[in-house]
């Protein structure tokens, strides 16, 4: 069991930890694959009748959702959700006192970036779950607003994640991959937001120049991109607890050793003398 605190949850092999966001990526990556190729199969049906030019491209997810597949988004967001989750409190957990099997957290700032990852991580989990099961043809305004929430959460999710990894960086200078995961986080944020721009923004002119406009199908084209865009970071994830520095396993275990004396005086005095691990070689 991992345990943080008082909360306790399922646990795996620290080894084979780096499955926990590749298992989230592909529950979602599934799901999004199986409603296009059932839609295609159907023969392209435009559930938004009043779009004309809506089947000429692709259909929105929300509109394949509210079909007789609704089941399918279901399941696939609440996998996808859950494996979310579980990849960042394992990741903590890895990087505890207790565990130690990756570089250790330190300072508070630290462990209070980890849990607002965790936290913004089920926020928005919860969020595209609720997505699933409100069809936006009876519940559009719940629908779209957890939609929303969904997009924002996953913003404060990255800022998070990538403050810290940019925070590991500086303090583990001899474990470069920190400065690369943060790097291409960035870089998936950037594209992400702009993806969700042009997303919005097409919806918003189509809806202005009415329902034979075209950019209907834009958006639609646009929502499905951010929405397989938003699986690549899993990919990152699973190197971040797959990846280890060699110095990591050098650290004892035993709460009485001149490492964690080291520490703990350190953190009741002045904070800022955490004894960096040796350098070594990365494996898996």
């Amino acid at each position: 069991m991992i345990r943080l605190g008082s909360f306790n949850s399922p646990n795996v092999r620290p080894r084979w930890a780096f499955f926990l966001p590749l298992l989230s990526v592909a529950a979602w990556w599934a799901m999004l694959i199986a409603m296009v190729v059932c839609w295609v199969a159907q023969g392209r049906p435009n559930y938004e009748d009043l779009h004309v030019y809506m089947a000429h491209l692709i259909i929105y997810l929300s509109n394949v959702g509210a079909t007789n597949l609704q089941g399918l988004f279901i399941a696939g967001a609440a996998t996808m959700g859950v494996f979310f989750v579980w990849t960042m409190i394992e990741e903590m957990y890895l990087r505890s006192r207790r565990k130690r099997f990756l570089l250790p957290s330190f300072r508070r700032t630290a462990t209070v970036l980890h849990v607002a990852c965790i936290i913004f991580t089920f926020l928005s989990s919860l969020s595209i779950f609720l997505v699933s099961c409100l069809k936006d043809t009876k519940f559009s305004t719940a629908h779209y607003t957890f939609v929303a929430l969904f997009i924002v959460l996953n913003l404060f999710w990255a800022i998070c994640n990538i403050s810290l990894y940019f925070i590991y960086w500086k303090h583990y200078p001899h474990f470069p991959w920190f400065k690369w995961s943060a790097c291409l986080k960035l870089v998936w944020l950037i594209l992400a937001i702009g993806l969700a721009i042009g997303y919005v923004v097409t919806m918003r002119v189509a809806n202005f120049r009415g329902n034979q406009s075209k950019l209907w199908g834009v958006s639609g084209v646009l929502e499905w991109t951010l929405c397989f865009w938003f699986g690549v970071v899993f990919f990152i994830l699973s190197v971040d607890i797959g990846l280890r520095s060699k110095g990591d396993a050098d650290y004892p275990t035993d709460s009485s050793s001149d490492w964690d004396k080291e520490n703990n005086q350190s953190h009741r005095s002045h904070d800022n003398n955490v004894r960096d691990p040796p350098e070594g070689t990365v494996h898996y």
